[in-house]
This record gives C-alpha cells, structure tokens and sequence, in this order.
C-alpha cells in the first residue's frame, strides 16, 4: 500500500502549572495566559505535529490562548499584549498607600546568645582559621589517584 498523502494528525498534550507571573513553561521557554488562571490549577498545552503554534487550555479543553512556537529551548518569554496590559492590571491594583510593615528593630545579642557563641568558638575564643591549602592538596590530581 502507498504511503497516506498526509502525515498523521498527532496531537501532544502537556499538562502545566501557571507561574505567578503568568506564564506556562513549554520546551524551553515560557508562555503568557491570562492572570486570573495563577492558582487555579493546571492548564493543558496542546500541540498538534507539524503546526507552528500552541494552544494553551484550561483541563475541560475550552481554548484561553494560542501562541505562535518559538524555537525549543529558546528561553523566550512570548507575551500576548491583552495578556501584559491585564498582568500590569492586577499588579497596579495590588498597591496600597497605606503605612508599610514595621521593621524588625536591630538588637545587640543578649547575654544568653553571647554564652552560647563562646562556648561554639571554644576555649581559644577566636575565629576557627580554614586552611585552603590542605582542601588543595587532597583535590590535586595525585592525590585523587
């Protein structure tokens, strides 16, 4: 028999974790979705062989976004611009005018934390002295051998 006039419609699909900063990472790079799927579960990414493009849905297969591939193992981040102006969004929501943390007040050690690093440091009470020498010669070649 000859061989069918076209390839066989292979379709892979990957299930995915969305990063919180919205992207989905696939063969080396990372895609964008939109930000309200940031912790809410998995997303599927499918690719039918032979096109150059993905599409990226939610696990009852309804269809967020499509992408155009970028070569494997690029370490491209493709963005959809309704995607950034939706991410800026919720980032410039999350911004607040009110008064910030206090800080954690910088206290000298109390005498309790002073006994107890003595007695690490021992009865000398001075710093330990690493001697980088003695890691060279036990990695020199013959003494590996």
């Amino acid at each position: 028999m000859a061989l069918p006039a076209a390839a066989y419609p292979v379709e892979v699909v990957m299930e995915r974790k969305v990063a919180p900063n919205a992207l989905v990472s696939v063969w080396g790079n990372r895609y964008s979705v939109p930000p309200g799927l940031v912790g809410g579960g998995d997303v599927q990414v499918r690719w039918r062989h032979g096109t150059a493009s993905i599409d990226i849905t939610t696990t009852a297969a309804t269809i967020v976004c499509s992408h155009l591939l970028a070569p494997k193992g690029a370490n491209r981040t493709v963005r959809l611009p309704e995607h950034t102006a939706a991410l800026e969004n919720v980032v410039l929501a999350a911004f607040t005018t009110d008064r910030p943390c206090k800080t954690k007040l910088n206290r000298p050690p109390s005498d309790a934390a002073l006994a107890i690093a003595a007695q690490l440091a021992g009865p000398s009470g001075a710093d330990p002295v690493i001697d980088l020498d003695v890691y060279r010669r036990a990695t020199e070649p013959e003494a590996l051998a």
